[in-house]
């Protein structure tokens, strides 16, 4: 599959367009302007004295559209710095036409086979890393950069498939929940998942990192009355078979992608 052809600035030239606003380009480091963001918020009829992330996110729920995880770039390690990603901006270009239209929001997805309505509660992740530089050097979650952006989203999507055509109900994160990865529920019990891209270089971080995300995750769910269990699942097998002990021992299920073996009775 070939990288998307559009930038960010194609997308606000084509919001400005569909709305009758001033085109304002992105600022340094592929940032919305506010005055994109004020003129945004006057055509959808919502207030504009929040940050630019709050007043983005009303304007989509003027249609019934979430505000979904990767429509920002807090996932990066350093926060991210309340910038709207491509994907943000292609869901605020979808809301603008269906407030012109009129029209019930009935949000549209990167494409992945249809599956007998486990997936409706599932967004998938994007498959081509945009290329934006919207993070510092040194500062980057692997997952979140180039080929490990690509290889995480594409391992999240097939294991969402995969979990779908046995009939499971696949989440994404709602507001208000934590970012996680995936959340389904089976017949055997409730999971939520992280993913991680994996090489011989980062295996050590990734899975260190792994392991505390997804019970933080797990312990906040629970709070949230989302009684689940952990799982970890990785793009390839890793080379350290002592992270199986880890893993095991901290009542962590340990899957491999592309074929997902160890999640056989997780569904």
């Amino acid at each position: 599959m070939g990288r998307h052809s559009e930038n960010k600035d194609d997308v606000l030239r084509e919001i400005s367009e569909l709305t009758g606003t001033p085109f304002f380009p992105t600022a340094r480091g592929g940032t919305v302007t506010r005055e994109f963001v004020d003129e945004i918020a006057h055509f959808f009829g919502v207030d504009n004295s929040g940050n630019k992330l709050e007043i983005l996110s009303a304007c989509l729920g003027a249609v019934g559209l979430p505000w979904r995880p990767q429509y920002d770039s807090s996932r990066s390690n350093s926060g991210g710095g309340g910038t709207i990603t491509f994907y943000g901006l292609i869901a605020l270009r979808n809301a603008a036409i269906d407030f012109i239209s009129g029209n019930e929001h009935l949000e549209t997805s990167v494409p992945i086979a249809e599956i007998s309505g486990a997936l409706v509660d599932y967004v998938p992740a994007s498959e081509f890393y945009p290329h934006e530089g919207e993070f510092e050097p040194g500062q980057i979650d692997p997952d979140l950069l180039g080929d490990g952006f690509e290889r995480h989203n594409k391992t999240q999507n097939s294991l969402a498939q995969y979990l779908g055509l046995k009939g499971v109900r696949v989440f994404s994160p709602k507001a208000g929940e934590p970012k996680y990865d995936l959340f389904w529920i089976g017949e055997s019990g409730s999971y939520v998942c992280e993913v991680k891209s994996i090489t011989e270089e980062n295996e050590e971080s990734q899975m260190r990192k792994a392991v505390g995300q997804v019970l933080r995750y797990q312990s906040q769910l629970i709070v949230l009355g989302k009684q689940c269990a952990p799982v970890i699942v990785t793009d390839r097998r890793l080379s350290d078979d002592s992270w199986e002990h880890v893993c095991q021992m901290n009542g962590i299920s340990l899957g491999y992608g592309p074929d997902f073996l160890g999640l056989e009775d997780l569904s």
